[in-house]
């Protein structure tokens, strides 16, 4: 009569042997008390995991196996005043990597379980051995580090730990750095934790067949704390009809917002901000608006003096306007309102605008909506021209013009401290026809239903009244 026993996880270490007791009684009787009809004892030998990096077979031939764990973006307070070496004083936490799985066969990691593997998780601690990267410093008193045992000969920290039942495990750690190791702006820097994971014997000796190895891969990447947003104003989105006028409202923001929200005060400062149509394109209007609360009553004034320039080869600059006033607001709605405070009633055509103080401009709030030039650009007649009849040479086709407009903040220097793009999309009016289960009803959705299927449409009105008269109200 066969039968089927599974063993508890991490009941046993691997290559222990343990022996299975089968009695059989006759029906009615008590186990306990009556005497078996037979007996049988066998031995059998466990099968185990070892532990280590988390790595599958059918990922890669690798013959190393790594694991990202953290991933930074530092930014000011966090380098040194070049911005280009982590700080002394910055606090890297990381953790080990240790999952309970059959050995990888192509590098030093463990995989997933498959299904119906006969082998468990070994009883045994244990040990996890990381090297740490040359540039880190150990600090036994940082967060997690109580439990590491630290040797600077090799400079590795040892930890053995009772995993009990819980299939995958991460011990944690902090270090700090000497000041030598780099980062980069907006680029990953990878720093390297060497993991060594070994099952402990009973007797506090290493299980060397069971040892894993791999990497542990932390990235740090420097952010200025400086950022700059271009975004269109109003509901419409990004967009836009062939029918418009081709004139969009921008709002161009500097503010500081980068990396992890500092603990304490911290600033940021600029000179221009700075406006680039895709192509040159008319300035109708434009207008300056500040978040008061971001800016000390010191900068607060310098906000007043200085130049709107414009120019085409961002060599020579023309002064359009001076001493621009700042318009306060006091709510992100009121920031992003879709006006225009200052039309120009004769527009002028340039390559690039901007706004140039005449002090360096200092954010002191760390918070979104600092100072935001607003400006309305139109594409030259003809760009216009141009985009309509490409749009016309596609009428069946679902086809679109992008506008891509950049804005930048840059310092008294002229180097670029950031910049992004507002995107507008002028497309061709197309059906979009959808079908939506209601029950026992399906509803048609048409919009735009110009120019495409079967025939000619005066116009949506048309559309309408064909709706009316099959008796499709969603046509209407």
């Amino acid at each position: 009569m066969p039968i089927k026993l599974t063993l508890k996880n991490a009941a046993l270490a691997n290559g222990e042997n343990f022996n299975i007791q089968v009695k059989l009684f006759e029906a009615g009787k008590n186990p306990a008390t009556d005497m078996p009809l037979a007996s049988s004892t066998s031995q059998f030998t466990a099968k185990t995991f070892p532990v280590g990096i988390l790595y599958p077979n059918d990922a890669a031939t690798a013959t190393l196996a790594t694991i990202n764990r953290k991933e930074d973006y530092v930014s000011d307070d966090d380098t040194n005043s070049a911005h280009n070496r982590l700080s002394t004083s910055y606090v890297t936490s990381m953790s080990g990597d240790g999952y309970a799985g059959p050995a990888n066969v192509n590098n030093g990691a463990v995989s997933l379980v498959p299904s119906g593997v006969g082998a468990g998780m070994d009883k045994r601690k244990v040990e996890f051995k990381i090297k740490l990267p040359a540039n880190a410093v150990w600090d036994p008193s940082l967060p997690n580090n109580a439990n590491w045992t630290y040797n600077s000969a090799d400079h590795t920290i040892t930890q053995q730990i009772d995993k009990g039942l819980i299939t995958r495990i991460n011990p944690p750690f902090s270090v700090k750095w000497n000041g030598n190791q780099e980062v980069k702006l907006n680029d990953s820097t990878t720093v390297i934790f060497e993991q060594t994971t070994t099952l402990v014997n009973t007797d506090g000796t290493l299980d060397n067949s069971t040892r894993r190895y791999g990497q542990l891969h932390y990235r740090a990447m420097y952010v200025r704390r400086i950022r700059i947003r271009k975004t269109l104003l109003g509901d419409g989105g990004s967009n836009i009809s062939r029918d418009s006028d081709f004139t969009y409202n921008y709002l161009v923001s500097v503010d500081q917002f980068g990396g992890t929200r500092p603990t304490s005060a911290t600033s940021v400062k600029f000179r221009i901000i700075e406006d680039e149509p895709q192509l040159s394109s008319l300035l109708t209007g434009y207008g300056l608006r500040v978040r008061p609360e971001r800016l000390s009553a010191a900068d607060l004034a310098k906000l007043s003096h200085n130049k709107l320039q414009a120019s085409n080869d961002r060599s020579n600059w023309s002064t359009l306007d001076t001493d621009i006033a700042p318009i306060s607001v006091n709510s992100s709605a009121e920031y992003r309102e879709n006006s225009i405070p200052t039309m120009l009633p004769t527009p002028v055509s340039y390559r690039y605008y901007r706004l140039i103080f005449d002090d360096d401009i200092t954010i002191s709030q760390f918070d979104e909506e600092a100072v935001g030039l607003v400006v309305q650009t139109k594409l030259t007649p003809a760009t216009h021209t141009a985009f309509i009849n490409d749009l016309n040479a596609h009428t069946n086709d679902i086809y679109y013009k992008l506008v891509r407009n950049f804005g930048r903040v840059r310092n008294s220097n002229d180097e670029e401290l950031g910049s992004s793009n507002a995107d507008a999309y002028i497309r061709n009016p197309y059906a979009n026809m959808k079908l939506i289960s209601d029950g026992m009803s399906i509803k048609w959705k048409f919009c735009d239903f110009y120019n495409k299927y079967r025939r000619k449409f005066d116009s949506c009105a048309e559309v309408a009244v064909l709706g009316a008269y099959y008796g499709m109200p969603d046509l209407q």
